[in-house]
C-alpha cells in the first residue's frame, strides 16, 4: 500500500473512532462544554490582544457552539465561513448568528449577497472546528480540506486555534504537506498550547 493510501486509511479509522465518541455526548454536556469554552476564549488576554476580527463557525452536529461570543465580545468583528462548490471557504461579517441560513452540508452559513466578504488576510484569530486534535497542533477535519486551503492564505500574524472537547484530543495525527497546524486547542478544560517537539 502506498504511503498516501496508508495516511488516508489512518485518518478514516480515526474519524470513525472520534465520531463514535461524539455520538455519546448529550445535549446538556454539549451546552456545558460550549459555555466553558466561550468563557476561556473571552477571558484570554493573550488570544484577544490586538484582535479585531475573529473567524468562528456555526455549530453543526456535535460541534461546540460559539455563538455566546457575540455577547461576550461586543467590540469584535465576527466572520463566518461560507463553503463554495470548488471546496474554497470565504469569510463574511455576521453581526448575529440569527442572520445565518442553512447552506452546504446542512451547515448554517452567511448569505452571500447580504454579508460582506472579508479577506482571509484580515482575520486576526481563527477558531477552527475539527473531528480530532493532536498535542502537536495537528487537526483532523471531515476530509474536504476547506480549512487547510483557507488557512494557507492567512496573515503571518494571525493566530489559529482548534476548538473541541477533551474527548477529541488524540496523541497523534499523521500530517500531510497541505495540513495546517493549530497553535493549540481550546476545550472545556482550558486552553492547551501545542507542543511542537
Amino acid at each position: 500500500m502506498a504511503q498516501g493510501d496508508m495516511i488516508y486509511e489512518d485518518k478514516k479509522r480515526l474519524r470513525a473512532r472520534i465520531r463514535e465518541r461524539l455520538e455519546k455526548t448529550t445535549t446538556d454536556q454539549l451546552q456545558q462544554y460550549s459555555a466553558a469554552i466561550c468563557s476561556h476564549i473571552a477571558c484570554s488576554k493573550h488570544m484577544l490582544l490586538s484582535t479585531n476580527t475573529i473567524a468562528i463557525f456555526a455549530a453543526h452536529g456535535k460541534e461546540i457552539d460559539l455563538s455566546e461570543l457575540h455577547e461576550s465580545l461586543p467590540d469584535v468583528r465576527f466572520v463566518y465561513p461560507l463553503c463554495h462548490e470548488d471546496k474554497i471557504l470565504s469569510f463574511h461579517t455576521v453581526t448575529s448568528p440569527t442572520n445565518l441560513m442553512l447552506g452546504s452540508y446542512g451547515i448554517l452559513e452567511p448569505k452571500l449577497n447580504e454579508h460582506s466578504e472579508v479577506n482571509t488576510s484580515e482575520v486576526d484569530l481563527f477558531l477552527c472546528p475539527g473531528l480530532a486534535f493532536a498535542r502537536n497542533g495537528a487537526r483532523l477535519g471531515h476530509g474536504g480540506g476547506y480549512y487547510d486551503r483557507a488557512l494557507a492564505k492567512k496573515s503571518s500574524r494571525a493566530m489559529v486555534w482548534g476548538v473541541g472537547m477533551n474527548m477529541q484530543i488524540v496523541d497523534h495525527i499523521t500530517c500531510e504537506k497541505h495540513d495546517q497546524l493549530m497553535e493549540g486547542v481550546i476545550t472545556e478544560s482550558g486552553i492547551m498550547a501545542a507542543r511542537h517537539d
